[in-house]
């Protein structure tokens, strides 16, 4: 942080003294915060009337314009000529150093395929196991019927998830069946007998291949958050490695840092 020596003051940028570039950028950013609020389906569309927002964003109703044009760009929203500017899909917002938890009943999951098959190098090292195989299981997960990522975990083959979680809810879980997603802790609790401990994540950007493209609902190519997480049970102990592929059209990360206050 610069702190001005004292009785030295430093000019102020007002919009009107920013590039046009740098306006838009501006507008866009704030706008883009703005969506990922809860808001209800009167706010929403209150949001995007150019006139409010010129206000809400404090810009020039060109910055105003080129930010709505950004977004429909990016698939976060829809213009049409004398009907305006809609928001497509609220962004769901996820916790960059957490794992997937479901928002009240909105998100869903759907079992893709699990089995075991050969262990990677990979897989092996970063899991701290000996061994030639390893268990997989592939989930999609659904907001508002519709595809928002795809999730691979790999694990101890000892362990069975699908028939594990089965177990204690009584009852099985057909492969095509969308059920409500389960907090991960809770999942990873029943499936490895122990609490979770340490996750770490890692986030990185990256292109949708053809095959996760037709899973997403998304063209070859599209841009996708990719979030590899490790989890680690309250001894240290690594349990799960997996990679998920979200939509970046649809899901935002978020993560709060600093001292805690009572």
């Amino acid at each position: 942080m610069t702190i001005s020596p004292p009785g030295k003051r430093y000019p102020v940028a007002r919009p009107e003294d920013l590039s046009r570039d740098s306006t838009v950028r501006h507008a866009h950013a704030l706008l883009r915060s703005l969506m990922r609020e809860e808001l209800d389906d009167a706010e929403s569309e209150h949001l995007l009337v150019e006139d409010a927002l010129r206000r809400t964003l404090a810009s020039g109703r060109n910055s105003v314009r080129g930010a709505l044009n950004q977004l429909a760009l990016e698939g976060r929203v829809v213009r049409q000529p004398r009907s305006g500017t809609r928001i497509n899909d609220r962004v769901m917002s996820l916790q960059v150093g957490g794992v997937t938890t479901p928002v009240e009943d909105e998100m869903k999951v759907r079992r893709l395929g699990e089995g075991v098959f050969s262990a990677s190098d990979v897989v092996r090292r970063r899991l701290n196991l000996d061994c030639d195989r390893v268990g997989y299981v592939e989930h999609l997960y659904i907001v508002n019927k519709e595809p928002i990522g795809v999730r691979i975990a790999y694990y101890d083959e000892e362990f069975t998830p699908t028939a594990s979680i089965e177990s204690r809810r009584g009852k099985r879980m057909p492969a095509d069946r969308i059920r409500v997603a389960m907090p991960f802790d809770v999942a990873f609790e029943i499936v490895f007998g122990c609490a979770l401990g340490r996750v770490t994540s890692t986030l990185e950007l990256g292109l949708a291949d053809a095959a996760t493209a037709k899973l997403l609902n998304v063209e070859a190519g599209a841009p996708v958050l990719t979030r590899e997480v490790l989890a680690e049970d309250v001894f240290g102990i690594p349990r799960e490695l997996s990679y998920t592929y979200y939509r970046a059209d649809r899901v935002s990360f978020t993560t709060t840092e600093g001292p805690l206050v009572d």
